[in-house]
């Protein structure tokens, strides 16, 4: 298997992890699954510790992202990568403290969206990340990592 393909795995993999309803409970539970030598699960573990073993910080959250901007993480000028999962029915706009939900072309707080059921890799971006949308209450799953 290709190194791309392998990649698309595990971040497969890892939406499908922070998809799971009981994911807060799984990160709880993971130094359990640390020693599961079975299945897809130590694959993933396996995948995670190439960018976790680069930090000293794994901070996995979910947050409830509604039509009123919401910060989803904390300025952070050691970060490394942060991952973004929306678990929800609708489409999340990623940005600043000022990011608008479908805005006009040219508008500086026009969010980067992202549709539903949905990941990215936003990599070491160091400033806050807000989110906001458009509808309802939707499940947005967050993975930082830092030193």
């Amino acid at each position: 298997m290709g190194a791309i393909a392998q990649s698309n795995r595990l971040l497969q993999q890892l939406t499908d992890l922070m998809a799971d309803p009981n994911f807060d409970a799984v990160m709880r539970d993971i130094g359990a699954r640390l020693f599961e030598p079975a299945g897809n699960r130590l694959r993933l573990i396996q995948g995670l510790d190439r960018f976790v073993a680069k930090s000293t910080r794994f901070t996995p959250t979910s947050a409830v992202i509604r039509q009123v901007p919401i910060k989803i993480c904390e300025r952070d000028p050691n970060r490394i990568a942060l991952w973004v999962f929306n678990n929800g029915p609708n489409t999340i706009f990623l940005g600043t403290s000022a990011v608008k939900d479908g805005a006009a072309l040219g508008d500086p707080n026009a969010g980067w969206p992202l549709p539903n059921q949905a990941s990215a890799s936003i990599g070491s971006v160091a400033g806050e990340i807000w989110a906001t949308s458009t509808l309802g209450n939707n499940d947005l799953r967050v993975v930082d990592l830092s030193n």
